[in-house]
């Protein structure tokens, strides 16, 4: 992430595709801070397109029981979990044989 700073606002962009994570307004008033609920997710798509998109990431067995089993146990943060595996796996090349080595564990 690389992270620029304004008087009133502040960016977060993604180091490897240059796209803007998310800005947040800064308060003019000293350590108070501003809430966003959306907090830069995705809200377009719902939660059962980006769960088809996690499982289409790689044609491994052990990819599709891993990511079952963390969507049923972590339920409550599937969107976080699926947004986070599109920002790191698509956007690098990933070893196959580590990756299917790491989920045996």
């Amino acid at each position: 992430m690389e992270i620029y700073l304004t008087t009133h606002k502040l960016f977060v962009f993604d180091l490897y595709t240059g796209k803007e994570i998310i800005a947040y307004e800064l308060s003019p008033i000293p350590g108070r801070m501003f809430s966003k609920r959306k907090c830069g997710r995705e809200t377009e798509k719902k939660a059962k397109e980006l769960k088809a998109l996690v499982f289409k990431m790689f044609e491994l067995k052990n990819w599709r029981s891993f990511t079952i089993r963390n969507f049923k146990t972590f339920s409550r943060y599937v969107r976080d979990q699926c947004l986070e595996a599109k920002r790191y796996f698509l956007a690098k090349d990933i070893d196959l044989d580590i990756l299917e080595q790491a989920l045996k564990y």
